[in-house]
This record gives C-alpha cells, structure tokens and sequence, in this order.
C-alpha cells in the first residue's frame, strides 16, 4: 500500500511538470532493465538463510536524466517453517563488488553474508508459495546510483531477522528463469 502511495505520488509529479512545462525541454520516459547479474547465496550455519543479488547497467538516458520512480520486480519462493502466511523482506543497496558466478556467502565480504547500507531500503511482505510476486520502491537507490552519489553495485534482498521464513529465486512453473526486473521512470532533457 505504501509502495502504491509513493509511486502515484511522484508519477504525479511527473505529470505535473510534463503540463506545466519547464524552462527547458524535458521529456518523460520509461525503461524496462533485466538483471545484468544475478547471485543468491546460503549461510553456511543454516539453510534458512538466503539472500538473492541483482545488479543492472543503467543506460546512459537514465543516468543523464532525473529517477522519479523506480520499482525493483521480481519472483521469489518463500516457504514458511512455522507454518506462517508470508515475510517481509527487504532490499539494500550493496556497497562491494561481486560476480554472481562465484559470489558466496563468506567469501570476497567483509561482513559475511554480503556488504551493503543498512540505512538505506525498500521493505515488501511477500506471500508463501512457490512463485511471489515481489515489488520494491528502489528510487531512492537508483536515484544515487544515477547522480553518482553511490556507486551501483546492485542490490541485495534478505528476509527480516528473526522470521522463520526463507525466500530463494523462483524456480518452478511459468517463473523458472524469470530474472529480475527494474522499472525506472525518468525525466530527460529533450535533446532534439
């Protein structure tokens, strides 16, 4: 609900300034990126713990431009030991290089189980069930990314401490192999 709030508001916005024009040319747009890596790794101390990682390339449009709205979409499975509906989990931006094709949990982190901002996230409660449909308000992080007030390293979602619930990468039905997905909506200046 509060992800709906955030996105009509700042979509609003864009509106706004598309009708009440500017005093340069701006141009609304969107993109639709697919993960340009992804990694999930297990805490070697227990199974319960997993963590999913998707970095994307921003196109140069994007990084030119001004992040409105950004909504990180992807699949999870989320099953639940104590018998429990669904988790809430976050997502943090990470703040040290990794390679989705060796990334592990305690390797190449200086924190095991991966180096990221806790004081910046996005929160969703994801239901149980082999295929959750996950949605996060990233604009924030996207927005940095892109004025290259951080460096973009991606992201990294982890189920709340203290829930006995374990999220992994969708992998059955319709969702197997869906990648993450990053939506961005921006404005550009009109180059014509």
């Amino acid at each position: 609900m509060a992800l709906a709030g955030r996105s009509l508001g700042r979509l609003l916005i864009v509106c706004a300034a598309i009708l009440l024009g500017a005093s340069a040319p701006i141009q609304a747009a969107r993109v639709s990126l697919t993960s340009a890596d992804t990694g999930f790794i297990v805490s070697p101390v227990s199974t319960q713990e997993g963590r999913l990682l998707a970095r994307f390339d921003l196109p140069n449009a994007v990084v030119d431009g001004a992040v409105e709205l950004a909504v990180l979409e992807l699949r999870v499975c989320v099953t639940c030991s104590n018998g429990g509906s669904g988790v809430t989990i976050d997502a943090f931006p990470v703040t040290r290089e990794w390679n989705g094709a060796t990334v592990d949990w305690g390797d190449a982190w200086a924190t095991p189980g991966g180096d990221f901002d806790r004081s910046v996230h996005a929160a969703w409660c994801a239901a149980r069930g082999a295929s959750s449909i996950v949605r996060f308000d990233v604009t924030d992080m996207v927005a940095a990314w892109a004025s290259q007030a951080s460096e973009n390293r991606g992201l990294i979602v982890i189920a709340d401490p203290g829930q006995s619930c374990v999220i992994a990468p969708a992998s059955v039905g319709k969702a197997s192999g869906v990648a993450p997905a990053l939506h961005i909506w921006y404005m550009s200046h009109d180059i014509r």
